[in-house]
């Protein structure tokens, strides 16, 4: 497996704020609705898991005593949800319904405060059902196979920028990975702040859910 990384350009992101809270890694579910996490960043930070029904009715909460909510991803078929917490290191399974959009039976897949990964953060899923997960602080997107937990994840470096965001699948046949990263200082390396093109990673993303309201 060959992998090459090309810097695309320098991105900034503007965090968005409604009712005190930060909305964070909005996905479209599989019954097109939308679920999100958001950071309340209060002294004390409560994060909620959120089901928004089509045409925007009130949110409701689906689970909660959370940190930072982050990643989301669902498997092919619809019944398994996998959900990142970022703070405690978590990467939590659920048993989803996708006819009522209800979670249970919550579970820690992985801890990844047991493994050299950094925080983790944004989420994309592949064909294979394996999670690629930004390690913030760890200068790579990380590879977990859900089918094989006790396994540690393989990792594919993004040089020159330490906090990683983001990713997802992108490209003609969704065998790229397209990754973003965050600057606070100096520190955060030369290419912190930037978004990247990461080829020959041996996967294949799914396209994503277009919201149907």
């Amino acid at each position: 497996m060959l992998i090459c990384m090309h810097l695309m350009c320098t991105c900034r992101a503007k965090d968005v704020y409604h009712n005190n809270t930060n909305k964070n890694k909005l996905v479209w579910v599989p019954r097109e609705d939308t679920c999100f996490g958001t950071d309340l960043r209060a002294s004390i930070c409560v994060c909620l898991q959120y089901l928004v029904d089509k045409g925007f009715a009130a949110p409701q909460v689906k689970d909660s005593k959370h940190t930072i909510s982050n990643g989301l991803a669902w498997s092919a078929d619809k019944k398994t949800l996998y959900y990142i917490d970022s703070i405690p290191g978590a990467i939590y399974v659920f048993e989803y319904d996708d006819i009522t959009g209800c979670i249970s039976n919550k579970k820690t897949l992985f801890d990844t405060t047991k493994l050299d990964v950094g925080f983790p953060d944004g989420m994309a899923i592949d064909t294979l059902g394996r999670l690629w997960v930004a390690g913030y602080f760890s200068s790579a997107v990380h590879c977990f196979d859900p089918t094989c937990p006790s396994e540690p994840p393989v990792s594919v470096p993004i040089p020159g920028a330490r906090c990683i965001t983001s990713c997802c699948f992108g490209g003609k046949n969704l065998d790229e990975l397209y990754v973003t990263s965050a600057r606070k200082d100096d520190l955060d390396g030369e290419n912190a702040g930037k978004l990247f093109r990461v080829t020959g990673i041996d996967a294949t993303g799914t396209l994503s859910q277009c919201y149907a309201g």
